[in-house]
């Protein structure tokens, strides 16, 4: 059986475990979401997989979007793997109600513990503590390969009623913020004008305008541009400056930089 497996991915999370999950179905193709944007796409293989990183609780605007002209055929099998620093696999019940929006749904549903790589919140995790969490995510990996090569129907995964209300409000606050916020981006006097953050950013929302960085009105905050930069020199909101940056380990530049193409 061919599988197609969709990916958004900024910081690599998301790119490496598509990757993996990949490898061990066989006959998988890799597709990223920002090279489909405004396109409908129509998937031919009889296994679809939609994988995303969760923000603030919630589907990435850019997978929203693409899921909605996202034409499924009737009889594949569908499955979703949200990954998050924290907590968010309520991510999955919205990317269910978006396939059902179109008389389709997921069959299955599965959230991955990830390195976080909002530095806002922090830096970087510790070694000890990202190898763990890769170990973890690679056995829940293997065990997804099992499920959805034998296209089985699973609950999907969400988090307890209390929680679930709470992140769902905190989703509706953060949404709107994101293109707002995008004006607390700055660069300081380490930027080199090498251009890496424009190639790296999945929306092409960003210029260079006299060797600098310009952000324009289209951000997802994936941070790509700032976990990427060779000299750390993006800073955001005045809460990242000497905060160590996150990428995955596996994922090299170029292949994020690939995602838009």
């Amino acid at each position: 059986m061919r599988t197609e497996i969709f990916y958004f991915s900024g910081s690599g999370n998301t790119l490496a475990l598509a990757r993996e999950l990949a490898g061990k179905l066989g006959n998988a193709t890799l597709i990223s979401i920002p090279s489909c944007k405004g396109q409908n796409v129509a998937p031919t293989a009889e296994m679809i997989g939609i994988f995303f990183p969760v923000y603030a609780f919630g589907m990435p605007r850019i997978v929203e979007d693409f899921v909605k002209k996202l034409k499924i055929p009737e009889q594949a099998y569908v499955f979703g793997v949200a990954n998050y620093a924290g907590a968010g696999r309520n991510a999955l019940l919205q990317l269910d109600r978006a396939l059902k929006q179109q008389q389709r749904r997921l069959h299955a549903g599965f959230g991955i513990a990830m390195p976080s790589n909002y530095t806002p919140f922090g830096g970087a995790e510790t070694d000890a503590v990202q190898k763990r969490k890769f170990r973890r995510a690679a056995a829940k990996i293997a065990e997804i390969a099992d499920i959805v090569a034998s296209k089985r129907d699973t609950k999907i995964e969400r988090t307890p009623f209390l929680p679930f209300m709470l992140s769902h409000l905190l989703y509706r606050w953060f949404l709107p913020r994101i293109r707002r916020d995008v004006k607390k981006f700055s660069v300081t006097d380490k930027c080199i004008g090498c251009g890496l953050c424009v190639r790296v950013c999945p929306t092409s929302n960003i210029a260079l305008r006299n060797k600098r960085p310009v952000w324009g009105n289209n951000c997802e905050q994936c941070l790509a541009c700032l976990q990427w930069c060779a000299t750390g020199a993006i800073e955001l909101s005045g809460h990242t400056e000497g905060k160590q940056r996150y990428h995955h380990p596996d994922v090299t530049v170029d292949e994020i930089i690939l995602v838009k193409h």
